[in-house]
């Protein structure tokens, strides 16, 4: 499957790639050759891969929930000094998730910020209403309120 997928620009990181494996997609990533990298979080343990983004899809690993100190490891690697002036750290949640990263989220407030603004968030607009994800302004509406920056304006403030 790896060798499938690397011909697109895609890999994974995974603890049980074979030395050899992981050596490919390492050095594949470094040199640009890689646009994507899933990863598990192997990626906290000591693998310097810097990341324009990283994308967390919830906030739990092997069903326990992820700690600040185990974010801060992974998220970091998004902006890394020397390859990047910024970076942004995405997480993915819903519902009773939800609560847990705003917590979570609190020691990094004064630096944390949505990337959803101007041409971004009219672009997300515009996308959300052509794909007929929203019919109305109140299904808009809807949508921006469950958005981080809505989140960001309502609870977190530095």
């Amino acid at each position: 499957m790896l060798k499938e997928t690397i011909k697109y620009g895609i890999a994974y990181h995974h603890s049980g790639l074979t030395t050899e494996e992981r050596e490919v997609v390492e050095r594949g990533y470094r040199t640009g050759a890689l646009l994507v990298l899933v990863a598990t979080s192997t990626l906290s343990t000591g693998i310097n891969l810097p990341a324009k983004v990283v994308f967390f899809k919830g906030p739990l690993i092997a069903n326990q929930l992820i700690d600040a100190a185990k974010y801060k490891q992974m998220s970091g690697r998004a902006g890394r000094t020397g390859f990047d002036a910024k970076g942004d750290s995405i997480m993915i949640c819903s519902g009773p998730q939800r609560e847990y990263v705003l917590d979570l989220m609190k020691p990094f407030t004064c630096n944390l910020k949505s990337a959803l603004t101007g041409s971004r968030l009219m672009r997300s607009l515009l996308e959300i209403i052509a794909s007929n994800a929203v019919q109305s302004f109140a299904q808009i509406r809807t949508f921006l309120m469950q958005t981080l920056k809505h989140s960001l304006q309502k609870k977190l403030r530095c």
